[in-house]
């Protein structure tokens, strides 16, 4: 519907965006935690902690509404 609506890209590109992008997406965020202690630096004596915070919003493009959503979802979700 992306390609039909906005008359950019074609159908078979915009598949296969989705397709790849979204793996692209799952799979270099999958095991990384986004809450929590995240690293140690001992040799510091410091802490990293993630703490999500606030209202996830995104504007949608509407040549790519499939992906952009996704992705930020994923990008905040707790537990990947």
């Amino acid at each position: 519907m992306a390609a039909e609506e906005s008359r950019m890209g074609n159908l078979q590109d915009k598949i296969a965006k989705c397709c790849n992008k979204s793996a692209l997406i799952w799979h270099s965020l999958k095991g990384k935690k986004s809450y929590d202690i995240i690293n140690r630096i001992e040799k510091r004596r410091m802490i990293e902690v993630a703490k999500p915070m606030g209202v996830v919003a995104s504007i949608i493009p509407f040549t790519n509404p499939v992906v952009t959503p996704m992705n930020n979802g994923c990008i905040c979700n707790e537990d990947l």
